[in-house]
């Protein structure tokens, strides 16, 4: 089985961008343990608190902002990240990921390893049960 040549990480952003720092720094700590590239997608879903992602962006991991101008809602910000990712053309997978902590980026690597068994399969993984 060939791994996959690069990953697409779709997380929607509404206001908690000190939550989605810590995801990006998790991701940065687990990305050169991946046999791939990562781009990250935040889609930042109309909030009114600005980020300050547009000028510090991390160093460890190609990260993309989208803005929407207006809040749609998480599952149809995840669709225009998806859409995106997409219309781009490059990425062998697309995860989403929510950027609160509900999702541990450790689970990226079960994520490949179930979809490199079955490839016609969408592989998901169940929430961390601690977050609320």
């Amino acid at each position: 089985m060939q791994a996959p040549q690069s990953i697409a990480i779709v997380v929607p952003v509404f206001n908690d961008w000190p939550s989605f720092d810590v995801l990006l720094g998790e991701l940065c700590s687990l990305a050169p343990s991946l046999p791939c590239n990562v781009t990250v997608f935040a889609v930042d879903d109309g909030s009114t608190v600005p980020s300050d992602l547009a000028v510090s962006p991390t160093s460890c991991l190609a990260v993309t902002l989208i803005s929407l101008h207006c809040n749609l809602g998480h599952q149809r910000a995840i669709s225009v990240g998806i859409s995106e990712c997409v219309r781009r053309g490059v990425y062998s997978h697309i995860l989403v990921m929510d950027g609160d902590g509900e999702d541990a980026p450790s689970d990226i690597t079960k994520l490949l390893n179930a979809q490199a068994t079955n490839p016609d399969a969408i592989a998901v993984i169940p929430r961390n049960p601690g977050h609320l």
